[in-house]
């Protein structure tokens, strides 16, 4: 595991709109759990914009990320289980202090 990954629980977050620089201060180096409608597993978000992700059943995947207010952005690399990989799309983020919401997914910190 790399050092530089912290697995202390975020910080409570404010609320309303999170701004692009809250989401990659919460997100960086940071490791997480994913779920949501038939997909699960971990990712992890790195300060250089990458992440990578092992997706329960499927593999482990690489990709690109980004923030911007109120929004993440996620392209995923092909792979395997997904020969095309993805176009990079933006969802809605939010956090309850302790967990996010993006979009239909749930991001739990491990």
């Amino acid at each position: 595991m790399d050092p530089a990954i912290t697995q202390q629980p975020i910080a409570p977050l404010p609320t309303g709109e999170l701004k692009a620089a809250d989401v990659n201060r919460a997100l960086a180096e940071r490791r997480f759990s994913f779920a949501s409608a038939g997909r699960k597993g971990t990712v992890t978000y790195f300060r250089d914009g990458t992440f990578e992700y092992d997706e329960t059943g499927k593999g482990i995947g690489t990709g690109v990320w980004t923030a911007a207010d109120g929004k993440l952005c996620e392209a995923r690399n092909p792979t395997s289980f997904l020969p095309k990989g993805t176009p990079s799309t933006c969802v809605p983020i939010s956090s309850d202090g302790s967990r996010f919401t993006v979009g239909s997914m749930q991001l739990i910190p491990i």
